[in-house]
């Protein structure tokens, strides 16, 4: 076969950011490639509404972005096309660097700025952060706008110095707003102001626990922002890379098309693996703030995403066991015999759901997630049956749109499928307790076989995640 693949090559312009640059045309579009190249970001092409009616996005090599995507392959080519005001031909390939030359963060400037301030007491803390406050005073009276002196190197600076824990933080997003925030910091904290200042005394570092979604969280550029700000995360898109042009999709320019993109991404086979990458993305950037997990839980698919961080399997495990877990759901639904089941919401308490469930033996609770609300899978018909029942008699319940009875022993072979897989996988117990959907308890710590055994009983059994976060918290 001749040609390129439809949609491998991102047409961009950058008179539609700038304007006509005329005899600089070809100077000015070298600039955007070369920076696309070195910071691995595709750069998105503003003002585009519609294509060339000529254009068709299932034949034609190009493809558009209205947002920035993250590239991730490892080679990076760019070529530049100018014609600059005399009509003079310019053509120009730009390609990374073999050695590697790719920037730490994919954008010159970030829309806030975390600002710590460190101390062995309060007080250490608050004379740092007044030392900072008649500096950005005096930065304002010469240079007012920021252009000498940046956020992000003043964030850097108070960040870099001082001894003892963190005990101010506060976020802001120009000169003038950190001086704002800055006196706010005598008033202690304000949380909807972004202000927080930790009290005086020994402070004992708090255990904070990661809790992961599961499938129904998924969306078209989830997490894009990470992906093209910060540098590190890249080898995760290469490993999906499978994924990546659904999780992060081209322009779309009409209503349709937009419902197609959340469909593809809503998909069982699809949902889970680009949830898996963007919550190990989340993981990572955390870590690298400091923010560690003394604990981790998930809904139904995130639980997987937990037991990862945990280090029950590394990154590249964790995306071939949720693509596998979604194929093996997808094959009980194919083996249904027609009918793969359907859920339903409850809102009400567990054990009034219950009681009302047992007019339809057919029904199991799926999950119960929340105090008032409980869903509930079985036979479509059952379940139907069940809600016009029960809102003929005034109970809020509501048919959920999903693919199959999840969480039932209607998916039975799904569990089947996936002990298969995970027979041949690597697993280990989690270095840290994370809790389990299936017996709302800790994996065991000391029983490297309990995590398939656990997650196969998952895919069938009722997520009890009430039970979950109480005994978490």
């Amino acid at each position: 076969e001749f040609g390129a693949t439809p949609g491998s090559a991102v047409l961009g312009s950058v008179k539609s950011q700038i304007g006509h640059t005329k005899c600089s045309a070809g100077l000015a579009g070298l600039v955007k490639v070369v920076k696309a190249v070195h910071h691995a970001v595709l750069p998105p092409t503003i003002q585009l509404k519609n294509p060339n009616p000529y254009y068709d996005a299932a034949s034609s090599p190009f493809r558009f972005l209205d947002k920035p995507r993250p590239w991730a392959d490892e080679t990076r080519r760019a070529a530049v096309s100018a014609f600059g005001f005399g009509g003079t031909n310019f053509h120009a390939i730009v390609s990374s660097y073999d050695a590697g030359d790719r920037a730490t963060f994919g954008a010159v400037e970030l829309p806030v700025e975390l600002f710590t301030f460190r101390g062995r007491t309060l007080a250490d803390a608050q004379k740092a952060a007044s030392a900072l406050a008649d500096k950005v005073a005096a930065i304002i009276e010469v240079d007012p706008d920021g252009q000498r002196h940046k956020l992000r190197d003043l964030a850097a600076t108070v960040a870099g110095s001082g001894t003892g824990p963190i005990r101010i933080s506060l976020v802001a997003d120009s000169l003038d707003h950190l001086a704002t925030q800055l006196s706010r910091v005598a008033g202690g904290t304000d949380a909807r102001e972004g202000v927080f200042v930790a009290a005086d005394g020994d402070l004992e570092a708090p255990q904070v626990g990661f809790l992961y979604p599961g499938q129904g969280s998924q969306r078209p550029g989830m997490a894009e922002d990470l992906f093209t700000t910060f540098g590190g995360l890249d080898d995760l898109l290469r490993l999906g890379e499978r994924w990546s042009d659904v999780m992060f999709p081209r322009a779309a320019f009409t209503r349709e098309e937009r419902a197609a993109q959340q469909a593809a991404i809503t998909a069982t086979e699809v949902a889970q693996p680009t949830l898996g990458i963007a919550s190990m993305a989340i993981t990572r950037l955390l870590r690298r703030a400091g923010v560690e997990p003394a604990v981790a839980g998930g809904h139904s698919y995130g639980e997987l995403a937990a037991l990862a961080a945990a280090g029950a399997f590394d990154e590249a495990t964790l995306l071939e066991l949720s693509a596998a877990r979604g194929e093996s759901i997808l094959t009980a639904i194919d083996s249904s015999g027609g009918d793969p089941g359907t859920m339903a919401a409850v809102a009400l308490p567990i054990d009034e759901v219950r009681a009302l469930a047992a007019e339809f033996p057919t029904l199991v609770v799926a999950n119960h997630n929340g105090p008032k609300q409980v869903v509930l899978s079985g036979p479509t018909n059952d379940v139907r049956a069940a809600v016009a029942a029960w809102e003929a008699r005034g109970i809020k319940a509501t048919l959920i749109p999903v693919a199959c009875a999840f969480h039932s022993p209607l998916i039975a072979t799904a569990g089947e499928r996936l002990a298969e897989r995970l027979a041949d996988l690597d697993l280990r117990a989690p270095q840290f307790p994370v809790w389990s959907n299936t017996t709302a308890e800790p994996y065991p710590a000391d029983d490297d076989s309990a995590v398939g055994r656990l997650l196969v009983e998952q895919v069938t059994a009722g997520v009890r995640f009430v039970e979950q976060v109480e005994a978490l918290y």
